[in-house]
């Protein structure tokens, strides 16, 4: 039961790694950003 739970937990994460993809040509996100004066942006 316990293996069952693990493994439901591991694939619902690694669906939804894939959901942060850019699509259907759309811009692909750098993130994170460092800038000329050594800031860092993160884009969610």
């Amino acid at each position: 039961m316990k293996k069952q739970i693990i493994l439901t937990l591991f694939l619902i994460l690694s669906v939804t790694t894939f959901a942060q993809q850019a699509l259907f040509g759309a811009q692909s996100i750098i993130s994170p950003q460092v800038n000329a004066d050594n800031t860092v942006t993160f884009r969610l």
